[in-house]
């Protein structure tokens, strides 16, 4: 639809830009995707669209962020190990709670995924919390 709004001018150009899709996935690729208008004088004339594979970037980052996420829970271990090891069987508990009555999920997903935030496990948190996107209303 942004393409269509592009070349229909009624829309502002750099909205219809931000309205097309910035990735791209197909099997384990990613792909970043830009958008450049062609102008000839005020009139548009074309759209340049360069697509980038950032596979390989994506990954780096992810293990980049697994690495900060063991050195965290090692650094938490070493200051406080009976509070981690306390919080690792929480954390298991409500988990397995959750897997066996999901309807539990509602309950514990937030307040394991408060808990890693406040211990800056960053993934977990964010496992979580897609998690608790994906839960049906009600």
């Amino acid at each position: 639809m942004g393409h269509e709004a592009l070349i229909e001018d009624i829309l502002p150009r750099e909205l219809c830009i931000e309205q097309m899709p910035a990735r791209l996935r197909h099997d384990a690729a990613e792909f970043r995707c830009s958008y450049f208008a062609i102008m000839k004088g005020d009139r548009f004339d074309g759209l340049l669209i360069v697509i980038n594979d950032v596979t390989a970037e994506l990954l780096h980052a992810r293990q980049e962020a697994e690495r900060k996420e063991i050195l965290a829970m090692f650094e938490a271990l070493t200051k406080d190990r009976t509070g981690f090891l306390a919080f690792i069987d929480e954390a298991n508990d409500r988990s397995s709670r959750c897997a066996a009555r999901p309807a539990h999920a509602k309950v514990h997903s937030p307040h394991i995924e408060g808990q890693c935030r406040a211990n800056e496990f960053a993934i977990i948190s964010n496992l979580c919390h897609q998690a608790e996107t994906h839960w049906p209303p009600g």
